[in-house]
């Protein structure tokens, strides 16, 4: 498995989270369009192609792990700042993990906000009394970065870019159709060194002989923790994902819940899609 990352620059406000396993999904759509299922043949045992988060280019998750594995206390006044810093920054990941090794979100990253829409009959195509409803969405004042391995015999470099540009012509997520989810890619230099692929993919569709399969796998980066800390841990590997997973039965981790919610489509399999609980990305694998 090759690591690739493309910068993707915002065009337009998002109405949904950009995760992976919902990037794998329209990636996947679009290959089922073109008549390329071949490339997805036996996805749940061969995970071709795998897609972090949009990040911010520089940092990762924060690892989901108890506040004393960065040294504060359990009853520091610095606990509730502490909880506040959602970013990792890359250049600390050979170093023992700490509270100095985050930051905190601010406007200069991402602005929320809320647009007001009224819903059109689809009788007379005028819009119907009292039926004001608000679309929260989230503007990115940054660049952010998406990850993708895959195998080098399956997919190239120029399509995958070719294809996540598709993506962001039509627009990612919740209300693309009305111009929601929008960016371009550009190439970029690879920052990420000792990473992994971790979980597992299932069948989330209810036919098993032609499975709706989910990317329940995640590339993962290699992070560093205090030595004092080497008895208590069930292992030295320590690892964090970037994007949603689902860990197999034998894993150590901690992690925080994501409910996946099965997209209605157009067939059975895909209109009776089960939901799915996963680790939700910024999850800390012990290896």
């Amino acid at each position: 498995m090759k690591l690739i990352k493309l910068i993707v620059v915002p065009k337009s406000p998002f109405a949904s989270l950009p995760k992976g396993d919902t990037i794998f999904g329209m990636f996947a759509k679009i290959l089922f369009s073109s008549n390329q299922t071949n490339k997805l043949k036996d996805y749940l045992q061969n995970q071709n192609i795998i897609f972090s988060d949009f990040l911010y280019d520089g940092f990762v998750h924060k690892p989901t792990m108890p506040i004393q594995f960065f040294g504060i206390a359990e009853d520091s006044v610095s606990k509730k700042e502490f909880k506040k810093q959602s970013l990792l920054a890359i250049n600390k990941l050979n170093q023992p993990l700490s509270d100095e090794s985050f930051l905190k979100m601010n406007d200069n990253f991402y602005v929320k906000e809320r647009f007001a829409r009224n819903t059109v009959s689809r009788n007379n195509g005028k819009h119907e009394n009292n039926s004001l409803f608000v679309i929260n969405a989230t503007k990115y004042q940054k660049d952010l970065v998406v990850y993708i391995a895959f195998n080098e015999e399956v997919f190239t470099e120029a399509e995958i870019k070719n294809n996540l540009e598709l993506i962001g012509q039509f627009g990612f997520g919740r209300r693309s159709s009305v111009g929601y989810g929008q960016f371009e890619v550009k190439n970029a230099e690879l920052d990420l060194t000792n990473w992994k692929i971790l979980g597992k993919s299932i069948n989330n569709g209810i036919d098993t002989n032609n499975p709706s399969f989910l990317q329940g796998v995640t590339i993962a980066v290699k992070i560093k923790l205090d030595e004092k800390f080497k008895e208590k841990l069930p292992s030295q590997n320590v690892y964090l994902t970037l994007a949603p997973s689902i860990p197999n039965s034998q894993d150590k981790l901690f992690y925080s819940l994501y409910t996946k919610l099965g997209k209605y489509g157009n067939d059975i399999n895909i209109i009776m899609k089960q939901h799915s609980i996963m680790a939700d990305s910024g999850a800390v694998y012990f290896q």
